[in-house]
């Protein structure tokens, strides 16, 4: 449903509604909610029992509060874009927002804590979530390995100080690749012979796992020269067959269309999208067995439900809404 929160009337329509809810979720810049007069002053004054979960990028105290921001600006500020990349090249973004995903899963569980707290008879509470005091929640253990060596731990790319080989290698066609790693000196030896190189066993450079962490460079361009005639997935299921850890990585057509696994479990869903029919998606991934759910529509066009929701919800008649629509505090739904 669509509401103008310029507009006086649309605040109050917004209010009509927080009172019959349990939970309000909101996503602005620090002080916009208490600037529309939504703030969670206001709509406690509607509903004592409300649950309030705020997620902005600073919380709403502190001098960075009023910042807007976005998932690479905290990436860079938490330092988890410091650990990220190559040994030899300069720090990177992830490129994939990743403190937006690990706000909402902290999001999740503090709206999940609230709601039991209130059962309790604790009443409703707010929720001030700082996207970045999450993000750098989620990399804690590295800033206390920082703080107790006293020296920041290095870029490692793929690679690990604890097995070698591990990381991704070249296979055949364009931009296939392999993850494999290498855990024991048993698996090395099934390593070399699936790969037909049974004189690296015979190669001092490669003998152990300290010979092979040393010339670490050196092993994986022998390996790559190796995999880059092979298909991703044969390789993949050649080293697995041994009890080598290995696996193809893989792109949005290969888990659609190629992931034996996630087919047999029924994953990727076919959901009716109101403007292009039938479409593949991803499910439900919380694994609960006895309320599974599956996915609803799709498509929707913002303002689909403003009948339902003022109407039936709110108790609105045709002509309240129309003169609401109007007035310029609700904006008619458009085409899906």
């Amino acid at each position: 449903m669509t509401l103008d929160l310029r507009q006086p009337q649309a605040v109050d329509l917004g209010k009509r509604l927080v009172a019959r809810s349990d939970i309000v979720v909101e996503n602005y810049t620090a002080g916009v909610m208490d600037k529309l007069g939504l703030g969670y002053a206001a709509l406690e004054q509607v509903n004592p029992e409300l649950i309030m979960f705020s997620s902005s990028g600073y919380g709403d105290s502190g001098p960075c509060s009023r910042y807007v921001t976005w998932g690479p600006n905290i990436e860079a500020l938490s330092g988890l874009s410091r650990l990220s990349g190559f040994p030899s090249r300069d720090c990177t973004l992830t490129q994939y927002a990743h403190p937006d995903a690990i706000s909402a899963l902290h999001g999740l569980v503090a709206v999940l804590a609230a709601l039991d707290h209130r059962r309790r008879g604790g009443g409703g509470q707010y929720i001030n979530l700082s996207q970045y005091e999450a993000t750098l929640a989620g990399i804690g253990h590295v800033m206390m390995e920082g703080l107790a060596l006293g020296q920041e731990p290095a870029r490692s790319g793929n690679r690990s100080p604890e097995a070698a080989p591990h990381g991704c290698y070249p296979c055949r066609g364009e931009d296939r690749w392999c993850a494999i790693t290498v855990a024991t000196e048993p698996e090395w030896e099934r390593f070399c012979h699936v790969l037909r190189k049974r004189e690296w066993l015979d190669d001092p450079r490669f003998a152990s796992l300290a010979a092979r962490l040393d010339h670490v460079e050196a092993l994986d361009a022998e390996i790559a020269s190796s995999t880059r005639g092979r298909t991703d997935y044969e390789l993949m299921g050649a080293l697995q067959e041994v009890g080598i850890a290995a696996g193809a990585v893989q792109n949005a057509e290969d888990l659609a269309r190629h992931d034996e696994h996630l087919a047999a479990r029924g994953f990727l869903e076919q959901v009716e999208h109101v403007v292009k029919g039938t479409v593949t998606a991803t499910g439900i991934p919380l694994g609960l067995t006895g309320t599974p759910g599956r996915s609803g529509r799709a498509g929707a066009a913002v303002g689909q439900d403003n009948d339902y929701v003022f109407g039936t919800l709110l108790g609105m008649t045709e002509e309240e809404i129309e003169r609401a629509i109007e007035a310029g505090a609700i904006e008619p739904g458009g085409d899906a």
